[in-house]
C-alpha cells in the first residue's frame, strides 16, 4: 500500500557527541582530551497552517477520525471538532456578484482565452481556499486539459456582469484575482453554477469526500471541514 502524497515525514534525532580522546604520543603521561559542545536540540515544529486535501471514498467514521480511501491507500485523518460538512447545491448566475470567492472551470480557446464550464461559489468562511490557478486532468491525455481558477470576483471586470446577470449578445466576461495576479474569464450564458453550503447530513461510508486537513507536528492530519461530493 502505498502512501506516496501522505507519507509521514521522517523524524532526525540528534544526539550530542561524545568526548573523544587522542594520545599525543606513546610516552605521554596524560592524554589530550578534547570536550566537544553537544549539538543544539532540533526546534519543535509547529502546525503547518497549508491545507491537505484528501480525496477519495469514506471507509469509515467515528467521532474521533475519518478513514479515507484513496489513491495512495487509506488515509487517516483525526477529527477537530466540531467537524463542519458542506455540499454543493444548484445556484444561478445571478448569485455571482462582485468579491464572491469562486472557483471556475475553464478550458482554453483556439484564441487563448479561457471560456468557464462551471461555476463553484465558496461560503465567506471558505475564501481563500484553494487559491490560484492551475491546470487540471491528465497531461498525457489526448482531451483538451481544464483551469481550475480559486479568486475573488473584481469589480472591475471587463464587460463584466453586472450583478451577476449575462450582458445581451449571450456571454460575459469576468476577472477573477488570485494571490496577485487575475484571469479573465468568458463565461456563457448556459454556464453551470454550484453553491457549496454547509449540511447536517451524516457521513457514512461510500461517499466521496474531500477532507480538509492540515498536517500536524507529528506528522497526523487533522481536518474540522469537509466536502461531501456525492451521496452514494
Amino acid at each position: 500500500m502505498r502512501h506516496t502524497r501522505f507519507a509521514l515525514p521522517i523524524a532526525l534525532i540528534l544526539a550530542s557527541l561524545p568526548a573523544c580522546s587522542h594520545k599525543a604520543s606513546s610516552d605521554a603521561s596524560a592524554a589530550d582530551t578534547t570536550q566537544l559542545a553537544p549539538a543544539p536540540a532540533a526546534p519543535a515544529s509547529a502546525p503547518s497552517t497549508a491545507l491537505t486535501p484528501v480525496r477519495g471514498k469514506l471507509v469509515a467514521a467515528s467521532d474521533t477520525q475519518l478513514t479515507v480511501a484513496t489513491s495512495d491507500g487509506d488515509v487517516r485523518v483525526h477529527i477537530a471538532r466540531p467537524l463542519q460538512l458542506y455540499k454543493t447545491q444548484p445556484a444561478k448566475l445571478s448569485n455571482v456578484s462582485a468579491n464572491s470567492f469562486v472557483g471556475v472551470t475553464s478550458v482554453a480557446q483556439k484564441d487563448d482565452t479561457q471560456k468557464a464550464t462551471e461555476i463553484h461559489i465558496f461560503p465567506e468562511e471558505l475564501r481563500g481556499t484553494g487559491e490560484g490557478s492551475n491546470l487540471m486532468g491528465d497531461s498525457t491525455s489526448s482531451k483538451p486539459r481544464s483551469t481550475m481558477t480559486n479568486g475573488a470576483v473584481a469589480a472591475s471586470s471587463p464587460s463584466r456582469m453586472t450583478n451577476g446577470t449575462v450582458q445581451k449578445g449571450g456571454g460575459s466576461t469576468i476577472t477573477v484575482q488570485y494571490n496577485g495576479s487575475a484571469r479573465d474569464i468568458t463565461v456563457p450564458s448556459d454556464v453551470k453554477v454550484t453553491e457549496i453550503v454547509s449540511t447536517k447530513d451524516k457521513l457514512t461510508p461510500g461517499v466521496s469526500v474531500i477532507v480538509l486537513a492540515t498536517k500536524q507536528p507529528d506528522g497526523s492530519l487533522a481536518a474540522s471541514r469537509a466536502f461531501v461530493s456525492q451521496q452514494p
